[in-house]
Formats: structure tokens, sequence, C-alpha cells
């Protein structure tokens, strides 16, 4: 007998960061109990380059595999991420780093009462901030969550009317339409902030940064100190913060007056890697430091 397979929902992960929105660090991996379910009821978690889908197996003239009961089938599956600088390109809080006790929660189920406490719900398109944290004191998972990982995904599938995602019916499961969902990360904003380091001691004014054919606004201060050596620097930041991109949006330049005349250098771009918080808690702002020496 001709078994099939049949989409019961899918799942995409996107990341603003990424030129197109790919996100490639970031992986959707069943829990072992789960893994122990979708066997036991025929359930395949296929991955692809950013999405995931869950089949169900149905031999044909037969009812699904899945057996529901009186209470619908939960599955969680560990969200995590492969890249040691995730926090550094994504839009949340850098005290989430290393924590236990603060982790993100998704789930596709609707809270049975108004107003009662419950992880934020997945919905068909899921913008993660920090209302997606999950406190010591919230719901938790028999899963112990590793280094790396970040949170976890829970679907409910089930007859119920608190349940998001009905089961198809056994009678014609082809006709069942997968539910989309979409996780999607923002990139974070950062101060660009170079330090102009004079080692050739020029005489120089009228500092300005441009794209190469309008002024950007940016600021200067008072010189200051930098590195281990403590050279004399200019520091010079953006007025608003601007995202961190896998391809920057920006090339900047630099022009300054020297006494060769007009003079303007290509300036770098910022290095997710070497981001500087300053602040704490709520009011903390990042910069993205450069050093450029003149």
């Amino acid at each position: 007998m001709q078994k099939r397979y049949y989409q019961l929902l899918t799942l995409s992960l996107e990341h603003a960061f990424y030129k197109d929105g790919v996100a490639i660090d970031l992986l959707v991996e069943p829990t072992p109990d789960t893994k122990v379910l979708m066997q036991k009821n025929d359930l395949f978690w296929h991955s692809q380059v950013n999405s995931y889908t869950l089949l169900f197996g149905c031999e044909e003239g037969l009812s699904p595999a899945v057996a529901l009961g009186d209470e619908p089938l939960q599955l969680q599956f560990i969200l995590k991420s492969n890249s040691p600088f995730f926090f550094n390109f994504t839009d949340l809080p850098f005290q989430l780093i290393g924590q236990e006790d603060a982790w993100f929660f998704f789930e596709n189920k609707t809270p049975l009462e108004p107003g009662l406490e419950t992880p934020v719900r997945l919905t068909e398109e899921s913008t993660v901030g920090s209302a997606d944290i999950v406190p010591a004191a919230g719901p938790r998972s028999a899963y112990r969550l590793q280094p790396g990982d970040l949170g976890i995904i829970q679907f409910e599938i089930g007859e119920q009317t608190e349940v998001m995602l009905p089961f198809p019916d056994p009678e014609s499961p082809a006709s069942y339409a997968a539910t989309s969902f979409t996780i999607l990360f923002q990139s974070r904003d950062a101060y660009w902030r170079y330090y102009l380091i004079n080692s050739s001691q020029l005489r120089f004014d009228n500092l300005t940064v441009t794209d190469g054919r309008n002024d950007l606004n940016f600021l200067k201060g008072d010189p200051v100190l930098v590195g281990g050596a403590a050279e004399m620097a200019i520091p010079m930041w953006s007025e608003t913060p601007l995202p961190m991109l896998e391809v920057p949006f920006l090339r900047p330049k630099l022009k300054l007056n020297g006494g060769a005349g007009e003079i303007t250098l290509d300036l770098p771009t910022p290095d997710f890697r070497r981001l500087v918080p300053e602040g704490s808690d709520e009011n903390t702002v990042f910069y993205a430091d450069m050093y450029i020496y003149l």
C-alpha cells in the first residue's frame, strides 16, 4: 500500500541582518521527547536552508497515524544559533547572553482565558523582541537548554477550539492547507563611531563624513586618548544609530582639508564582532568603533 506525506505546517526563519533575509545561523531541531512522539505518530521534520516543514504520513485509503486522543499532540523544538556573535547583530538585550533563566518560548496555542499569563503566541508572522523572553517563573520544557540554544518553539496539534492548528480531516488529508509560520529577527542598530588618529601629524580641518555625494550626519567630539599607546584621536560618530547589516547600505568617506588641499578617504564599515555596549539595562546603547590612522 502506497504511503504519502502531506504538509501539516511550515516554519520559516528570517533575519534582517542578512542580505537576502535568510537566517543561515539559526537551526530548529526537535527535542528528544518530540523525536519519540514524531516517530510514534509518523511525523517527519524536513529542513531546508531557512525553513522547515512538518509532514504527516498517510497510507492510501487509511487514516493518518497521529493519535490525538482527548489532548492535543504537543511538539517542542529547540531554536538554536550557530553564531557566537548572534546578539551582536540581533536587536535583543545583551543581558540574555549566558542566562539560563531567560529564554524564548513560542507556541501556537491561544490562551484559554483573557489575561491568563502564557507564552507569547506564535502567529503566522512573529517578530522576535524582548516580550518573547520567558523568565525563570515562566513555562518550562522538559528539555534543558544547552549553550547556543535560544529557546523552545512549541506546536500543539488537535481539535480543541483553543488550538490554532487543527489536524486535517482523515477522510481527505490532501485537501488540508498547511499553516505557515514565520519568525523574524530584526538587526541591531548601533552608532558608527570613528576615532581619527593623526599619526602623521598632518594639519587638517573641516572634517566631514560623506557618502561620496552628500554629507552625512556625523558629530565630532573633542580629542581623546585611545588604545594601549594612549594616542590622541578625534572621535566622530553618527547622529543616529544605523543598522548592522551583512552588506552595509552605506559606504562612507572622510573628507578633510589638509596641507595639500581637499582629501577624500574611504572609511571602513562596522565589524559586528566588535560592538561596544555603553550604559545599562534599558538605557544601553551600542557603538561600532573603528580606528583610522591618518
